[in-house]
Parts: C-alpha cells; sequence; structure tokens
C-alpha cells in the first residue's frame, strides 16, 4: 500500500506534509459533456477516505453560439434527486447586486458556476473555486463555490457565490460537473482537483 502523504516512508512518523494534494485534472482537448472524479478507494495517497475537504479549482466555457452565460453544475455519488441541493447564493452584475436561495425543494444539482456561451472570443472563460467539506462525515455536506465570468459584447458578466447543502450522509466519491441542459462543455476548459488533509501533529 503506498503510504498517504503526511507518513513518512522512512521513520513512519507523521507529519504534516502538504495541505493540499493534488488528486487529478482535466483539460479537454474536444467538445465534452461530462467531466468525473472517482475516488480510487484503493488505500493509496489519493484515496479520498483519509481527506477532510475536497477543492475543485476550474475555468471554463459552454456551449451555444450566444453571448450570454450558462450554467455549469454539479452533483455528488450519482445523486440526481429532487431537492438534494437546497442552496442560497448573492451574485453582482451590471444590474446590481442580489441574492436568492431555492429550497422548496431544492435543485437536483448544484449550481456551480455561470460560463460563458461559446459566441464569445475564444480566449473568454469563467474561473472558481468550489469547497466541499467534511467529505466524510455522517451528516449533510455543505458547499461553497465562488465564480467570476466575463462577457465581451451582447450580455453581462457576474460574480457569484453559492452555499450549497447535499442532503445526504454518504461520503463523498464522485463528483459528476457538466452543463445544466446537456450540452458540451467547451475545448480549453480545465478542472483540477484537490484533498485537504486533516492537521495530523500538534
Amino acid at each position: 500500500m503506498v503510504l498517504p502523504a503526511y507518513i513518512d516512508e522512512t521513520t513512519g512518523e507523521i507529519t504534516d506534509g502538504e495541505a493540499w494534494v493534488a488528486l487529478a485534472s482535466t483539460t479537454l482537448s474536444s467538445d465534452t459533456a461530462l467531466i468525473t472524479f472517482t475516488s480510487p478507494n484503493d488505500g493509496s495517497s489519493k484515496d479520498w477516505s483519509q481527506f477532510m475537504d475536497l477543492v475543485i479549482v476550474w475555468y471554463a466555457r459552454g456551449p451555444g453560439s450566444g453571448t450570454q452565460l450558462t450554467y455549469m453544475t454539479m452533483t455528488l455519488n450519482n445523486d440526481t434527486s429532487a431537492g438534494a441541493y437546497p442552496n442560497q447564493f448573492q451574485r453582482g452584475n451590471n444590474n446590481g447586486v442580489s441574492t436568492s436561495s431555492d429550497h422548496a425543494p431544492g435543485p437536483a444539482y448544484q449550481l456551480l458556476a455561470m460560463i460563458p456561451e461559446n459566441g464569445h472570443a475564444a480566449g473568454i472563460f469563467a474561473g472558481g473555486v468550489c469547497h466541499i467539506f467534511d467529505i466524510n462525515s455522517g451528516k449533510y455536506k455543505s458547499m461553497m463555490a465562488m465564480t467570476a465570468a466575463d462577457v465581451n459584447s451582447g450580455g453581462t458578466g457576474e460574480s457569484r457565490i453559492d452555499f450549497t447543502m447535499w442532503r445526504n450522509t454518504a461520503a463523498v466519491s464522485e463528483i459528476d460537473i457538466k452543463q445544466l441542459f446537456g450540452s458540451n462543455l467547451e475545448t480549453g476548459s480545465r478542472w483540477d482537483l484537490f484533498g485537504v488533509l486533516p492537521r495530523m501533529v500538534s
């Protein structure tokens, strides 16, 4: 078995090591409908069972020939049941700042971001970070996604913070990311997944 990053391979002593461990990275070389990250569940240094949190750092753009923003979503453990992801968010754009929530019953996904459609100039991507907290706990999971998207014409950029709860007590073992309406995510988009270790020494 490969020793986790916080165990010295020579002495066997517990060390802090790097708090964030790089687990996986996906960069699209062609338009793709679904991005999936899965725990290896093999006791290795990349097995999600040892981590406190997961963090996704990404940049992406979406489908369509328009110049508006479209939706990128995330689900956990293949859970797409209605009401599984109640949320609250704050957004800011050219129309000002607003807040809202969706709890009754709540969506079947986490809204991860608003991303530019493919009608924008080729170099325009949205970027963001999503934290999934306490992934191995026996409680509902909390998530916080922060994102910003710019546009070059015909619409308005947007920055937002989304707070979501996954109504499930299972350990997180799979993450699926896609465009809400089933279209492809665009070539050049990238997602990097990190595991956050608990502090092992005082």
